[in-house]
């Protein structure tokens, strides 16, 4: 029988030798220094790998830094993406777990761009820098999606839900894009004040990191967060003649604002605010190297000398601005003089909103809000010859609009050209039935809703100068909200007239969304069974950004010569309808009704129902679809279901897939 091994004593001077590493107090870095000493990048395809460094981005070290000095309670940071306010959370992470172990909670706007953020960062910062790395505990559950467990601290990565913001406690948050995040959270709270209870019992080590480009508004989401702090910023000094400036893409870069996108970008360059010195972009990482970050009350003279007192305080806060960027000032050009052509083409702001919000890193201001307005008499001076119920030569289609009162149906039908250009057609209201007795009901009978196939939905009109033909109402935008019942009517009606041969495009149902940044134009919402599966017969209702496509409206009125955007009237159009044009105003970002508004309505449903059919989906009108192709005149209150008007339309069931896969369905 073979006795065991019995090993010799470990002698105690062994014990502490290997013990000895435990009692060595941590490193006493800052966090950029901790990122210099153990941050790895590993960005392939073309990026730069290797240990981190700031010479790129030399503004991010003090916002990093702030959060490794024990004076500090928040860090807000506001920029554009890709600017790397993102790396500020990645090193502070890095440092909490390095350096300063602590738990720490990491807020994303939601869940799924907070798992693709986890796997595309945070998991090949942990994986490439090797201090991390050996620091992350052994087995599955200390390293999945949504939760790290290192060596003496937890990060809990969590989206904004009640119940996320629950049952954790943590010295440390980092909120990532905060404009995206709700500003209340299921009812409960902003996410600031419930990630400071999360803290309630750290009191004296409490710190916050949150960072975002802006989209609520100068006055709220993070742009607020940094006016209430430090608001610090970067300033460059200018290689010819010295002076600092904290530069700014509106007031400092120059290019070609007439021209194309081409032009702007060859001509970029910035403008010295001081001696008017011309600055190429040759010369942006010699003024990154000695830029500085300065305070309210602080100045700096052209030999760098620092004049105030240094900002203090417990809420540091940072603005970086799209030419500190890693975008190059032609790149920044060329966008924004697409965005300006894109208004100037559509009259829509939204590419504007999300360059200067993005890639400029402020919040845009409405050109709206920014000039005066226009008043219902001047847009009567500008009516045309063309009398009313006469689609204009122009126009190479036709939309109409229903606005849904308690007693009537209010109708207007536009014709719609080149850039956006349109013709209003006609303007009336259905206030009775057929029998000129009954009165209108639509939120209390179902039936009364089919006045609208031959009032509307089937009407053709003649065309200007064209005597043999005219021109079909391609398509109905059908408003279903206001009144108790005309939801569910207006949903009836569609199936009823869809069973009935009208064309799947000749119907858009619309609702309003309450939202101010509600997209234009979103994807449709359907009716859910009892078992909340999508109804078989289910019909979409489009959901549309009301403030966002009345913002389009109001640009349009305001054009006063006819081409792209303008807004023509037949000679015969009311006084009243121009007056309801002018029934709402913009108040602080939020239009507002002032007065009768019926035509300014259904002058935002017939753009919608121009951008459901229209938008970046037809490119040849040499050869238009078949819905908006005229036909042989037959009469204005011809059935577009008639032998004659359908010759040359598709059968329905092409029509259908038109609408689950092309037009409709998005």
């Amino acid at each position: 029988m073979r006795l065991p091994e019995i090993r010799p004593f470990v002698e105690p001077s062994a014990i502490f030798a290997a013990s000895a590493a435990l009692l060595v107090p941590p490193e006493r870095l800052s966090v950029s220094e901790c990122a210099r000493r153990h941050r790895v990048l590993y960005n392939p395809g073309g990026g730069y790998s290797g240990p981190w460094t700031d010479a790129p981005a030399p503004y991010l070290a003090r916002p990093m830094d702030c959060l490794s000095d024990p004076a500090v309670e928040l860090v807000a940071i506001m920029g554009p993406g890709q600017s790397g306010k993102s790396e500020i959370g990645n090193n502070w992470l890095a440092y909490t777990v390095i350096v300063d172990p602590a738990n720490l909670i990491w807020l994303g706007p939601d869940k799924q761009l907070l798992a693709d953020y986890v796997k595309q960062k945070i998991n090949v910062m942990v994986r490439h820098s090797p201090e991390l790395a050996k620091r992350m505990l052994a087995g599955p559950s200390a390293d999945n999606i949504y939760s790290k467990e290192f060596q003496g601290c937890v990060v809990s990565l969590v989206w904004p839900v009640a119940t996320q913001m629950r049952m954790r406690s943590a010295p440390r948050f980092v909120v990532d894009d905060f404009d995206a995040v709700p500003q209340d959270i299921d009812g409960e709270g902003d996410p600031l004040t419930l990630l400071a209870t999360r803290q309630t019992t750290f009191e004296g080590r409490q710190r916050g990191l949150v960072m975002s480009s802006p989209a609520l508004g100068p006055k709220a989401g993070i742009e607020a967060l940094v006016a209430s702090g430090t608001d610090e910023r970067w300033h460059w000094p200018c290689p010819g003649c010295g002076e600092y400036f904290a530069p700014a893409f509106d007031v400092h870069l120059a290019f070609k604002r007439d021209g194309t996108p081409d032009e702007a970008r060859a001509t970029a360059h910035l403008a010295c605010p001081a001696n008017g010195c011309v600055i190429d972009y040759a010369a942006k990482p010699e003024m990154q190297a000695a830029g500085r970050w300065l305070g309210r009350g602080q100045t700096v003279d052209a030999k760098g000398k620092l004049k105030g007192q240094a900002p203090t305080g417990a809420r540091r806060s940072f603005r970086i601005d799209g030419l500190m960027s890693f975008a190059s000032w032609a790149k920044l050009a060329a966008e924004c003089r697409l965005a300006e052509i894109e208004f100037e083409r559509r009259q829509d702001e939204g590419k504007l909103v999300a360059f200067f919000n993005t890639m400029v890193g402020r919040n845009y201001s409405s050109r709206i809000e920014d000039t005066s307005t226009v008043d219902a008499e001047a847009l009567a001076g500008r009516a045309d010859d063309r009398p009313m119920g006469v689609a204009a030569k122009g126009a190479r289609f036709l939309t109409a609009a229903v606005d849904v009162q308690g007693n009537r149906f209010e109708v207007m039908v536009v014709g719609w050209g080149a850039d956006s250009e349109s013709w209003i057609v006609d303007r009336f209201a259905i206030r009775q039935l057929a029998d000129g007795r009954t009165d209108v009901a639509p939120g209390r009978r179902a039936e009364h809703w089919d006045l609208l196939l031959d009032r509307v939905i089937r009407v053709g009109y003649p065309i200007e100068g064209d005597d043999s033909r005219e021109m079909p109402v391609a398509t109905t935008a059908i408003d279903t909200g206001g009144v108790p019942g005309v939801d569910e009517h207006a949903r009836e009606f569609a199936r009823r007239a869809l069973a009935g041969g009208v064309p799947a495009w000749a119907v858009t149902l619309v609702k309003g969304a309450a939202s101010t940044l509600a997209p234009a134009f979103g994807k449709p919402t359907f009716e859910a069974d009892d078992a909340a599966k999508r109804r078989k017969d289910a019909v979409g209702v489009f959901v549309i950004g009301v403030h966002a496509l009345k913002d389009v409206i109001e640009t349009r009125l305001r054009i006063e010569r006819p081409g792209a955007g303008f807004i023509h009237f037949p000679a015969d159009f009311e006084s009243r309808h121009y007056d309801e044009l002018r029934g709402e105003e913009k108040r602080q970002g939020v239009w507002v009704r002032v007065g009768r508004n019926e035509s300014w309505d259904l002058a935002v449903y017939n753009e919608a129902a121009r951008r459901r059919l229209a938008e970046g989906r037809v490119t040849d009108w040499t050869n238009p679809p078949a819905w908006a192709r005229p036909r042989a005149r037959i009469g204005v209150r011809a059935r577009i279901d008639s032998p004659e008007a359908t010759a040359a339309l598709p059968p329905k069931t092409k029509a259908r897939r038109i609408l689950s896969s092309g037009i409709g369905g998005r």
